[in-house]
């Protein structure tokens, strides 16, 4: 039997995601062994997502061999991560076991002069000597990635290619967290077609009829279980016509077609209802949502496809001009998560989505089992010098109340620096006596707005309650409240309660989406004004409200003498700033807040841009 058939099947058979070569300057060794991986990780979906460490352990001399290897390990750094060790050197044995948590499933061997003693101090499963596999150089064709022509896989005799960008844009890995939890797939749909995605979705549901619409004839890609038919995706009668030659429910919907906010939202609109209970509802390319020179965006659009989906994951409902409102009623009601993905944290790269519908669609992995997942929150408050007393007082009542949520403190700074110190000790003393409670000092003043993102930003748990320091709490009604309402399906984000921003509850990722609190608001003042303007104007809503007992707001005028006073207690500053640069007077603007209709005439601002990034991957540190 060949060689490579015969490394693959040890691949098949045993998974290995540890993989040890003993080498004597073998990297035609290294990548045949690459190039079984690669074709076995996009042949085998179980195994794909299987990240495979290769350890290479080599006698290094001097010369072009490490060169050599450093090659060969950027060429295959997408399929596998490889590790350079030096066999001479006992260190490099101890980093193995630790990279491979102790567990080398295969150990090759193509060393001549291999000292087995090495093998007592290594943690395995498996030996083979390359020696003993007859004519093991027989792969002779390579591995070829390019970026416009997808992936391909050649060798010997067989030929396997997916002629297909959605691995290049790193969406496959993404899919399989959502088709493994699917199975018994009987129909796919793919808008905007080619042979190589066609050829790919074939092999991925064994079992599935695939269907493709195309703006231009694809029928050339018809084969078996492959039908195509000719579709203006943006054109509802082509849609409606299209639904009923094909007559049919999709387990899986993928739009790969032409990507302008027209298309996308107007198949999504006519074809949700066509997904089948427990279905995905696939939007790829959404970064053109962030690329208006491409042409996908236009003056028509009253939003774009990725706020969209942004927007439903806060308030679950669909806005949309492309879709009509008895199928915004549908979707509203029928989707069950929107998961959204990107190659970078501003969505202007390969970003696609996953809208799964509401149903008991059998689930492979996880059965029908769904369990709640409860929000917690942390607790936020901003305070300064001149109230020590109400911070004291507030810190002593949520301690009486036993309320154990994590609490950060943001305590302001003073002007030009001049930090009292004897009060520093007083508020680190302070939090000394109280758990769970972690200062942010500011040395200089900042403004609110500033005080309130900080806080944002630090708070461990996705949803935040901010509070000023006046505040006089009686029970714990308020945290009680606070923790009803996140965990309802009314809550998207933002909440005030009673009616004030005094004390307000906020999601993470809903600012993030939003934009935080503008910190050009130098001083205090007009903070609650701008965001909601902003709520209603992006998502033609009121902010949130709640109602709870056992809380008020003293609204103290206690404040530093050197800030200017504006309207009674506040900045005059922040008055200034936002109604002679941010915003103008105009009968068609949004009141709010405000004293009268106003337009954004400024832009807002992007405080944190990693942040979302920050949220995103701190788990792979």
């Amino acid at each position: 039997m060949e060689k490579n058939i015969l490394l693959e099947k040890i691949f098949l058979e045993k998974k290995p995601d540890n993989i040890l070569l003993f080498s004597e300057n073998s990297i035609e060794t290294i990548r045949i062994i690459c190039e079984v991986i690669n074709k076995i990780k996009l042949t085998n979906f179980q195994y794909f997502h299987t990240k495979v460490k290769l350890f290479v352990a080599e006698s290094f001399g001097e010369g072009q061999a490490i060169e050599d290897y450093k090659i060969t390990r950027e060429k295959w750094d997408k399929v596998l991560d490889m590790f350079l060790m030096d066999l001479d050197s006992s260190i490099s044995i101890n980093l193995i076991n630790e990279l491979s948590e102790n567990k080398i499933n295969l150990i090759f061997n193509d060393s001549k002069n291999l000292n087995k003693d090495i093998l007592n101090n290594l943690h395995y499963e498996n030996f083979l000597e390359i020696s003993d596999l007859e004519s093991f150089s027989i792969i002779s064709t390579p591995f070829v990635e390019n970026e416009d022509e997808g992936i391909k896989i050649e060798s010997g005799d067989i030929k396997k290619e997916y002629n297909t960008d959605k691995f290049s844009h790193g969406y496959i890995s993404f899919y399989e967290k959502h088709f493994e939890t699917i199975k018994n797939v009987k129909n796919v749909l793919e808008i905007g077609v080619s042979e190589g995605s066609l050829n790919y979705l074939k092999d991925r549901f064994p079992h599935a009829n695939i269907h493709g619409v195309d703006i231009v004839d694809k029928t050339n890609l018809n084969s078996e279980r492959i039908k195509t038919y000719i579709c203006n995706q943006e054109n509802r009668e082509d849609l409606y016509n299209f639904i009923e030659s094909c007559n049919v429910e999709f387990d899986v919907i993928i739009d790969d077609g032409g990507h302008t906010m027209k298309q996308q939202q107007t198949s999504l609109g006519v074809l949700f209802n066509k997904v089948s209970d427990g279905g995905l509802y696939i939007i790829e390319n959404i970064h053109t949502s962030r690329l208006e020179n491409l042409g996908t965006i236009t003056n028509e659009d009253i939003i774009t496809t990725l706020d969209m989906l942004f927007n439903f994951n806060y308030t679950k409902k669909i806005v949309s001009n492309h879709i009509t409102d008895d199928e915004k009623n549908y979707i509203n009601n029928n989707i069950k998560s929107i998961n959204i993905w990107s190659e970078n944290s501003e969505y202007n790269l390969g970003a696609t989505s996953i809208i799964q519908k509401n149903g008991n669609f059998e689930s492979e992995i996880f059965g029908n089992k769904i369990e709640k997942i409860t929000k917690s929150f942390d607790i936020g408050i901003t305070t300064f010098s001149l109230r020590f007393d109400f911070i004291e007082k507030l810190l002593n009542k949520i301690k009486d109340l036993t309320i154990k949520n994590r609490i950060i403190l943001c305590i302001n700074g003073e002007k030009d620096g001049d930090f009292n110190l004897e009060y520093r000790k007083k508020i680190l003393n302070l939090c000394l006596n109280h758990e769970n409670v972690y200062p942010i000092f500011y040395i200089e003043t900042r403004g609110l707005s500033k005080l309130w993102n900080t806080l944002i930003v630090n708070s461990v748990s996705e949803n935040i309650l901010i509070m000023n320091d006046d505040v006089e709490l009686e029970t714990d009604d308020v945290f009680n409240s606070v923790f009803n309402h996140i965990n309802s399906s009314e809550y998207y984000g933002l909440t005030k309660i009673n009616g004030t921003f005094s004390y307000f509850v906020c999601s993470k990722k809903f600012i993030d989406s939003l934009g935080y609190f503008d910190e050009r608001l130098l001083g205090f003042g007009e903070e609650d004004g701008d965001i909601t303007h902003r709520i209603i104007q992006i998502h033609n809503k009121e902010v949130q409200n709640i109602s709870s007992n056992g809380i008020r707001n003293i609204v103290s005028d206690i404040r530093h003498d050197y800030i200017k006073p504006g309207i009674g207690k506040y900045s005059l500053f922040n008055r200034e700033f936002m109604f002679s640069q941010k915003y103008e007077n105009r009968e068609d603007g949004i009141r709010g807040m405000f004293d009268y209709p106003c337009v954004r005439i400024l832009d807002n601002l992007n405080c944190y841009p990693y942040e979302n990034f920050f949220m995103e991957n701190k788990n792979k540190l």
